[in-house]
C-alpha cells in the first residue's frame, strides 16, 4: 500500500496536467502581423466536458503579451506557469488573445507556430494568417519538426491572406511551424508560361521577318555625289515609309540651297522670300514650292496637274506671293505639307519604296508583343490570386504598348541620341514594375521578366524593320547609306577635290545631312572649311555654324509643332 501511495504522489503532477476530462473538438487561430514582426494571435477552442472539473489547463508564458481571455481563468505557477480557463457548462467556446514579439527579425522572412499547450489533443485545426504583403503560395512552407508537410495540409492564398485547414490531430506539446519566406526563388507554371510564350513567339516573329522584312543585300558605295532629283522627301520614303512635317521642313530647307527662296531671321521671327519661279520637273519639289507661296488656303486637283505643264488658261492661274510673313509661315507650311501628304497617298508612292502585302504582318507582331505585355504584368496578380487587378494590367501593357510603337514608329532608332531614349524609357519601365513587391520577391518573376522585356523589344525591331524594301527602294537607300559613308569618313584629301570643284558643295548637301541625322558631322566640316555663310539662310546678329543650327532647329520646331 506504502508503494502504491508513493507512486500516485509522484504521479500526481501529470495527472494534472493531463486531464482527459474534456476534448478539444475545434481550434481556429487567427495570426496577423506586420513588418515590425509584431504579431497578434487569437485562438478560438471549441470544448466538450466530460467530468465535474469545468476547465482546461494551458501553458502561459509570460512573453505572450497584453494576454485576454474572455472566459475566468487563474494562473497558477509552480516550476512553470499553468493557465486555468473555468467554464459553467458542459461544452463552451474559449477565445484567448495575445502579442508576440519577433527579437532578431529578418526581412521578408516570418515564422508561425500552430502550438497545442492544452493538456489535450486539439482537433479540427483552422487558420487565418494575415501578412504586411501579397503573398504567393509557393512562398508559404509548413513544418512538422525536421518534415515538410505542406501537401498534407489545405490551405488557399489570397493577397495577403493565408487560409486553411488541417485534418490531422496535434498532440500535448507538439506544433505546426509555418514559415513565410517572400524570397524564395521558385518557376512555376504562370512563370513558366511567361517565359516560354515570349520565346516562342519572338522566334515566330523572327521567321515572319526571313520571309516578308530581310531586305535585299546591301550594297553600299562610298560616294560623295547624290542622286539627281533625290529630295529629303524620297529619303524619307526610302528609310521609314512614310513622311512627317519634319521631312517637309527639310525639302524647304533644300529648295533653299537650291537658290528658289531665302529664309532671314530677324529678332527671332522667320521671312521667307521667293527668289524664282520654280522650272525644274520634280514634281514633289514643284508641288510644294508653289503650294507654299500661294496666295490662298488650298489647291485643287486640277491645279496640281498643271503645276509643272504650265498648260493652264488665264481662268486657273495659280496666285503666287512673292513673300510670307512671320504670322502666315505656319500655315502655308502646314497647307504645302498637307498638299504633299494628299498627293503621295493618292500615287501610293510608298509602293514604290516597300512591298505592301507585308504591312498586315505588322499588326500581328503588335499584337505578339501585347500578349507578351499583358502576360508579365499580370503574372503577379494571378500569383497572388487577385484577379480583380487584372484590367490594371491590360491598361498598362496598352500604354506601354502605345509609348513604344508611337516611338519607334516616329524616331530614327540608330541615332546615338534616340537609342538612349529608347534606353531610357526601358529603364524607367523595368524600374517600374520591379517596384512591384512580387517582382521584387522572387527571383524567377525577374527571370520572366527580362526574357518579356528582350522578346519585346527584339519583336520591336522586327516591327521597325518590317516590311522589306522593293528593288527600287533598296537602290535609294543604298545610295544614301553610300553617301552617310562618305560623308562621316571623307578624308581631308577627298573634301578638298570637291570644294574645289563645288565651293558650296557642304552647304547644298546641309538640308540632305539634316535628314539622314549627319547634320552635326556636316556643320563641324563647315566650320572647319571656314565655308562662308549661306546665302540662303540668314541670321541676325554676328553669324557662326553654331547660330545657324540653333535658328534652323528653332524653325523646324514652330512649324513642325503641333497646336495644343
Amino acid at each position: 500500500m506504502k508503494k502504491i501511495a508513493y507512486i500516485i504522489v509522484l504521479l500526481f503532477p501529470l495527472i494534472v496536467l493531463a486531464s482527459n476530462d474534456y476534448d478539444i473538438e475545434n481550434y481556429k487561430i487567427d495570426i496577423e502581423t506586420n513588418k515590425k514582426h509584431d504579431y497578434k494571435y487569437q485562438e478560438e477552442i471549441g470544448v466538450t466536458f466530460f467530468g465535474n472539473e469545468r476547465y482546461i489547463i494551458r501553458d502561459y508564458n509570460e512573453e505572450e503579451h497584453d494576454f485576454v481571455v474572455d472566459k475566468n481563468y487563474s494562473i497558477e505557477t509552480n516550476n512553470t506557469s499553468i493557465l486555468k480557463i473555468y467554464s459553467k457548462t458542459n461544452s463552451d467556446k474559449y477565445i484567448i488573445k495575445y502579442r508576440l514579439e519577433e527579437e532578431k527579425p529578418q526581412n521578408n522572412y516570418y515564422e508561425f507556430y500552430i502550438k497545442n499547450n492544452y493538456d489535450a489533443d486539439i482537433n479540427g485545426i483552422e487558420f487565418n494568417i494575415k501578412l504586411p504583403d501579397s503573398i504567393n503560395k509557393n512562398n508559404v512552407v509548413f513544418m512538422d519538426g525536421k518534415y515538410d508537410i505542406t501537401d498534407l495540409v489545405d490551405y488557399t492564398v489570397k493577397g495577403n491572406t493565408i487560409s486553411g485547414t488541417y485534418n490531422k490531430k496535434i498532440s500535448t506539446g507538439k506544433e505546426i511551424k509555418i514559415i513565410i519566406d517572400y524570397g524564395k526563388f521558385y518557376i512555376n507554371s504562370s512563370t513558366l508560361i511567361c517565359i516560354i510564350i515570349p520565346i516562342i513567339l519572338t522566334i515566330f516573329s523572327g521567321f515572319l521577318w526571313l520571309l516578308f522584312g530581310k531586305d535585299l543585300p546591301k550594297k553600299i558605295e562610298k560616294t560623295p555625289k547624290f542622286v539627281r532629283n533625290i529630295t529629303p522627301l524620297h529619303i524619307a520614303l526610302a528609310n521609314h515609309g512614310d513622311i512627317k512635317d519634319e521631312d517637309n521642313f527639310y525639302l524647304l530647307l533644300h529648295l533653299a540651297s537650291k537658290g528658289y527662296l531665302t529664309i532671314t531671321e530677324e529678332k527671332n521671327e522667320y521671312y521667307i522670300k521667293k527668289n524664282k519661279d520654280y522650272k525644274e520637273s520634280n514634281y514633289v519639289e514643284a508641288l510644294f514650292f508653289k503650294t507654299i507661296f500661294r496666295a490662298g488656303e488650298s489647291i485643287s486637283l486640277t491645279e496640281y496637274l498643271n503645276i509643272i505643264s504650265e498648260k493652264r488658261d488665264d481662268k486657273k492661274k495659280i496666285y503666287q506671293t512673292d513673300h510670307i510673313e512671320p504670322k502666315y509661315l505656319k500655315r502655308k507650311f502646314k497647307n504645302a505639307s498637307r498638299a504633299i501628304q494628299r498627293y503621295l497617298e493618292e500615287q501610293n508612292e510608298k509602293d514604290k519604296y516597300f512591298e505592301d502585302k507585308p504591312e498586315k504582318v505588322k499588326n500581328n507582331l503588335i499584337l505578339m508583343i501585347a500578349l507578351i505585355l499583358i502576360l508579365i504584368t499580370s503574372l503577379p496578380f494571378v500569383e497572388i490570386n487577385v484577379l480583380s487587378l487584372l484590367p490594371l494590367s491590360i491598361i498598362l501593357s496598352i500604354a506601354i504598348l502605345y509609348i513604344l510603337i508611337e516611338f519607334i514608329r516616329n524616331t530614327n532608332i540608330k541615332t546615338k541620341e534616340n537609342k538612349t531614349i529608347l534606353a531610357v524609357m526601358v529603364g524607367i519601365m523595368f524600374t517600374i514594375l520591379l517596384l512591384v513587391p512580387s517582382f521584387q520577391r522572387n527571383l524567377g518573376y525577374i527571370i520572366a521578366f527580362i526574357v518579356s522585356l528582350v522578346c519585346s523589344i527584339i519583336i520591336l525591331f522586327i516591327y521597325k524593320n518590317m516590311p522589306k524594301r522593293t528593288i527600287y527602294g533598296q537602290n535609294i537607300y543604298n545610295k544614301t547609306e553610300g553617301f552617310k559613308y562618305f560623308i562621316n569618313n571623307a578624308t581631308k584629301e577627298e573634301l578638298d577635290r570637291l570644294l574645289e570643284l563645288n565651293e558650296n558643295y557642304l552647304l547644298d548637301i546641309l538640308p540632305i545631312a539634316y535628314e539622314l541625322g549627319i547634320s552635326n558631322k556636316v556643320l563641324e566640316l563647315l566650320k572647319e572649311t571656314n565655308t562662308k555663310e549661306p546665302e540662303w539662310f540668314k541670321v541676325s546678329n554676328k553669324f557662326n555654324y553654331h547660330r545657324l543650327n540653333s535658328s534652323i532647329l528653332k524653325l523646324r520646331e514652330i512649324l513642325t509643332k503641333e497646336e495644343q
